[in-house]
């Protein structure tokens, strides 16, 4: 399947309304940020961005971890557009 470059940055995407309004759930949105985060960037080249870790909140205790591999395409402007596949690992993650 798809993969990308070792030591690249990923965006870290945290889907969903129970991020703020669950105290839980913030805390294992620190807890994520913390493990996949490495260290701030003051600019982004949208070249290098390769992949994204969307993170959702599908309930109060379910939450689903999934990667991605960005693909820029062509698209008729200046801005690119962008496609998502499935890259893995993918995870369902329920809190106890």
């Amino acid at each position: 399947g798809p993969t990308c470059a070792l030591g690249l940055k990923p965006a870290i995407l945290f889907n969903g309304e129970l991020w703020e309004q669950n105290v839980q759930l913030k805390k294992v949105q620190l807890l994520m940020l913390d493990y996949f985060r490495g260290e701030q960037v003051e600019m982004l080249n949208l070249k290098g961005l390769e992949n994204v870790i969307s993170i959702t909140a599908a309930s109060e205790d379910r939450i689903l971890l999934r990667v991605y591999r960005i693909s820029l395409k062509k698209s008729g402007s200046r801005t690119p557009r962008i496609e998502l596949q499935l890259m893995g690992p993918s995870m369902d993650i329920r809190i106890g």
